[in-house]
């Protein structure tokens, strides 16, 4: 709907000026004059708020955003800024760079008093740039590995409720929440379904029961607990297939990986001074992607990467004296070091980080 409620509210207040008997024509063209610059300034904000999260500008976007809701408390217009330019980065392809502008400013002002906007919107570009494409995979082609984007939104969005419960996004968060876990819900039973089509009874009982016991109350359980029904109700096989621990099955296709460093890697990141800075050069759930790109272009010992969330790596590089320092390498990075639009990060956050 994007801000034409305002546009609206200015018409209908000139009609209700026009209406009303006036002492001159020169005020009531004031009064008309005040209203027109009043909604061009909030429509300015509006546009200002966009194109700061659209460039990664979070300081400028919240310093709009709550302008706008200081002049409309009863409007949610910073909300939908927020919405629209989620589906923008996915459209443009910026998912991965919207998310990590968001945890940038996320870590580098974890207290702000609007911290919740950067919050929300990583978790906006995560939920549009995941849910809908597992809503549409088909079941058989699709493996477990396929529902982990969707975990990563659900965890993003979960984080706004435990850092920031009394945000005002914290009752549409907590609906897109339950959104994912229906999906997430459908998404397991769908590869029980094909499991089961393709005699692999064991292994679709396994998926069901995981189902049960992990995603209730979703409309989903009640397939779930027909599959069960119908794999129990299947005559003995003449060749009896392997026996499956349903909760190891389950646990591992569906679980993350631990949350651990790689001894190398981690000796690396902890023999570097804490005083000294490094350049955080993008964020992935891919681990293997990282190891291929330090090996592909023989980073060597100039690079390291380590936990940077329950389903993400943080790949750093270099180390440097001063912030300043840290500032002037980003201009002499190789372009394959810039994708994601390098900043600074101190070592001494990450020695904490890797001792939690």
């Amino acid at each position: 709907m994007r801000l034409t409620n305002l546009l609206f509210l200015t018409f209908m207040v000139f009609g209700a000026i026009g209406c009303a008997p006036s002492k001159s024509i020169t005020t009531q063209e004031k009064q008309q004059d005040t209203i027109k610059e009043a909604a061009a300034a909030d429509l300015q904000l509006y546009n200002d708020a966009k194109a700061a999260l659209l460039t990664g500008n979070y300081p400028a976007a919240v310093a709009s955003l709550n302008a706008l809701a200081i002049r409309h408390p009863l409007n949610n217009y910073a909300h939908q800024a927020l919405l629209e330019t989620a589906a923008d980065n996915i459209k443009r392809g910026q998912a991965a760079t919207a998310v990590a502008n968001a945890e940038k400013f996320i870590s580098q002002n974890p207290n702000h008093p609007h911290v919740d906007y950067a919050y929300y919107h990583r978790g906006l570009v995560a939920f549009y740039d995941s849910v809908p494409a597992l809503e549409a995979g088909d079941s058989a082609t699709t493996t477990p590995q396929a529902s982990a984007p969707v975990r990563r939104a659900f965890q993003y969005l979960s984080e706004l409720l435990r850092n920031t419960p009394s945000s005002a996004f914290a009752a549409d968060t907590t609906q897109r929440m339950l959104h994912i876990r229906n999906t997430l819900a459908q998404h397991e039973v769908n590869i029980a379904k094909h499991s089961l089509a393709q005699g692999e009874h064991a292994r679709a009982a396994a998926r069901a029961k995981y189902i049960v016991q992990n995603y209730q109350p979703s409309p989903a359980v009640a397939d779930a607990l027909a599959i069960l029904t119908q794999v129990n109700a299947l005559p003995p096989a003449k060749a009896p297939e392997p026996p499956v621990d349903v909760e190891t099955v389950a646990a591992r296709e569906t679980a993350p990986a631990p949350a651990t460093t790689p001894s190398s890697t981690k000796s690396w990141l902890m023999s570097q001074n804490p005083e000294h800075y490094t350049l955080q050069i993008f964020t992935t759930s891919n681990e293997k992607f990282i190891k291929k790109h330090i090996t592909q272009h023989q980073l060597g010992d100039k690079a390291g990467y380590f936990r940077s969330g329950a389903d993400s790596y943080a790949l750093v590089y270099g180390a440097y004296p001063t912030k300043n320092a840290a500032q002037q390498a980003i201009s002499q990075l190789p372009p394959y070091l810039t994708v994601g639009k390098p900043w600074i990060r101190a070592f001494k956050a990450i020695h904490t980080s890797l001792k939690q």
